[in-house]
């Protein structure tokens, strides 16, 4: 869906909303559309989910995990949104980074003073590694609803992070803000048109999140500091 020429729904009542006038991109950061309120704090952490986005679609998600508070604060979002999302290199229990190269561990004592040196450049090498990837934010395309093309009943919370990661993050904490909406949820004639849908979506999403208006929240205070446990 090309979102040019779209309109603000509130913006012929007054919304004082960051409405591009040049090109009346649809987004808004301040004002009330389908009872839904900009920006949307989200902190969770990664789930496995149904494995289409990599696998049928092209598009790999991070399923995150929705408890009775985010339930509570997404009952009215229901749609394709952008935002920014930061992973943290931790698990949501706190225990760190599950590869054992980065948490180097020796036999009760045994170790020799070469091999604590040798998994220290290691776990050097690896935080290095994963600076890169973990505790930085970047742009975000996502989904929240019930996914009607597949039927699905059960509400989810799918961003898509545009950026390469190395591997799977599951179980590691995600911060997500919400700032923008692009469209509805739709149940679609065919898979390929729904992939050509998201493919537009990554593309609109990524022009608007790069507009003045939305790239501010890359550094919104929500993203400082430690993560919360969720």
């Amino acid at each position: 869906m090309d979102v040019k020429n779209q309109k603000c729904t509130e913006s012929e009542a007054g919304c004082e909303c960051a409405l591009n006038p040049s090109e009346q991109l649809l987004l808004c950061v301040s004002c009330n559309m389908s009872s839904a309120k900009f920006p949307l704090q989200i902190n969770s952490h990664v789930i496995p989910g149904y494995k289409r986005g990599s696998k049928l679609l092209g598009c790999p998600t991070a399923n995150l995990h929705i408890d009775d508070n985010i339930q509570q604060i997404i009952k009215d979002w229901n749609g394709v949104y952008v935002g920014w999302a930061k992973v943290s290199d931790q698990d949501h229990q706190g225990e760190g980074n599950s590869d054992s190269t980065l948490v180097p561990t020796a036999a009760a004592g045994k170790a020799s003073e070469t091999s604590l040196s040798q998994n220290h450049e290691q776990n050097n090498i690896s935080n290095d590694s994963n600076a890169e990837h973990y505790n930085r934010v970047f742009k975000s395309v996502l989904s929240i609803g019930q996914n009607p093309h597949f039927d699905g009943t059960q509400k989810t919370v799918e961003p898509h992070i545009l950026h390469q990661f190395p591997e799977d993050f599951y179980g590691k904490r995600v911060k997500l803000l919400v700032c923008g909406f692009l469209r509805e949820q739709e149940k679609y004639n065919s898979l390929d048109e729904l992939i050509a849908a998201i493919q537009n979506d990554l593309k609109v999403g990524s022009e608007l999140l790069d507009t003045s208006d939305l790239r501010q929240f890359e550094n919104d205070s929500f993203f400082n500091g430690e993560m919360e446990q969720q």
